[in-house]
């Protein structure tokens, strides 16, 4: 009788286990490929998949940061109260984003031109809520536009989802940021 070893016995079932786990893994395991320098090259994102994530990761990390600022420095409760409910939903929008885009590499901070309304609403006086509203506007706009056209017009994938899943929240706050020009008038 023929002994054999508890790990000769084991080598085919873990050979087939790794094999299952490669064959099933998450696209993200996937998602790095040497390149030229020797280093991980990104995964093959469409360009302008790419751009989308970008912009829109860009574009809600200034509705966090703006929305901050608003809950402490808004006079109107309901300026307040929106600013805060802006920095809860594009948080999780932005994690979301953040796990949609696996090993791309998305800022982490905001670009100059939205540094510049940021500068603007912390430098600004008795008139912060009027200025805070009206960015909000503009910046729902652009975004209800960029969302629309990706989750209609971009390539299938997580990012269009993703577009696809946050355009109804988008939409909503351009209609809350309307409600509150109104009142700020």
């Amino acid at each position: 009788m023929t002994r054999t070893t508890f790990a000769a016995r084991m080598a085919p079932v873990a050979a087939a286990a790794i094999a299952l786990t490669l064959v099933a893994a998450p696209a993200p395991l996937f998602a790095q490929a040497a390149n030229d320098s020797g280093g991980a090259a990104q995964a093959m994102v469409p360009p302008e998949a790419e751009a989308f994530a970008t912009k829109a990761a860009v574009s809600g990390l200034y509705e966090i940061e703006a929305g901050r600022i608003a809950a402490e420095k808004a006079k109107d409760p309901d300026v307040r109260a929106f600013g805060q409910q802006m920095v809860t939903d594009h948080s999780k929008a932005d994690q979301e984003l953040r796990q949609a885009a696996g090993v791309l590499q998305l800022p982490m901070a905001t670009d100059a031109a939205h540094e510049a309304l940021l500068k603007a609403l912390r430098d600004a006086g008795d008139d912060f809520d009027k200025i805070y509203v009206q960015q909000q506007i503009d910046a729902h706009r652009e975004a209800v536009e960029l969302f629309t056209q990706f989750s209609t017009t971009g390539p299938n994938g997580t990012f269009r989802a993703f577009a696809a899943k946050t355009l109804p929240v988008l939409q909503m706050h351009q209609e809350m940021a309307g409600r509150l020009a109104e009142k700020v008038k």
